[in-house]
């Protein structure tokens, strides 16, 4: 019986050993991360065949700068908030997010904002471009079909309105096509009057005031389709929108002939 009783207690005592055991390695277990590098800082730019606003070298510059940069540092020092929070300072950043792979690779994933309109105002020699949520995105390089704005414009005007128009006919293809600028000016106690530059046709558009503008372009893309193949597109120089349910044109006058100086001959006797 004591004998039994030996056998059992060695038996659990070799298995408490053996589960200290895997216990220890388990906790002791060094960390890839305090030993792997970092290889490479791989970019994920979203829409980056459409916007040149951000690049690779541009980005690299900014976590350099920001002493951030992980490429030779071990995964375990490398900071992925500290990299976010470094390029969400870049006004040409909608939102980023960085990652890190299990081949000792960091990935930044990166969405741009996309401007909606390029904002002109009279009172800066120099415009910036807006996006869909109001944000101010600087002057660039950047070439594309984009709606532009002129005129007697304030930023908040900018950000609020012509943002939200912007947005409406950059995502319409048939305004977008049609619709090259948009003057602002200030009549009526300082109210802004928005009249708009066409494309196609010699004439401009009298939006009036901005709001209910989706109507009031609904109504005029009625009348391109509906009059438009009857009349042809230089009949009027103007179109009112201004009035709820009506357009009122103007009709163009050709300019009047510049008069031909008659030649004459000098003789002499």
């Amino acid at each position: 019986m004591a004998k039994r009783i030996i056998k059992i207690f060695f038996i659990l005592l070799l298995i408490s050993g053996v589960v200290a055991y895997i216990l220890f390695a388990i906790i002791n277990k060094p960390n890839s991360e305090k030993i792997e590098i970092c290889q490479d800082i791989v970019f994920d730019i979203v829409d980056d065949s459409n916007l040149t606003f951000i690049d690779s070298i541009s980005i690299n510059k900014a976590l350099i700068k920001a002493k951030v940069y992980p490429v030779g540092k071990f995964m375990y020092d490398v900071d992925l908030e500290k990299m976010e929070k470094t390029l969400r300072h870049n006004q040409y950043i909608d939102s980023v997010e960085c990652f890190k792979t299990f081949d000792s690779k960091v990935c930044v994933r990166i969405k741009q904002r996309i401007p909606v309109i390029f904002v002109i105002p009279d009172s800066l020699s120099d415009g910036f471009f807006v996006d869909s949520h109001g944000n101010f995105i600087p002057p660039h390089t950047y070439i594309c079909n984009i709606l532009v704005a002129t005129g007697d414009i304030t930023r908040d005007y900018a950000k609020t309105h012509l943002a939200e128009f912007g947005n409406f006919i950059m995502n319409d293809k048939f305004w977008n096509n049609m619709i090259e600028q948009v003057h602002i000016t200030k009549t009526r106690g300082h109210e802004p009057f928005v009249e708009l530059i066409m494309r196609i046709g010699n004439h401009t558009v009298n939006l009036g005031s901005i709001n209910d503008f989706e109507s009031k372009l609904n109504r005029l893309k009625v009348f391109y389709k509906k009059a438009i193949p009857e009349i042809g597109w230089n009949r009027y120089s103007r179109l009112n929108l201004e009035y709820g349910g009506q357009i009122i044109g103007t009709k163009y006058v050709p300019p009047a002939p510049i008069p031909v100086a008659e030649k004459t001959d000098s003789v002499g006797l």
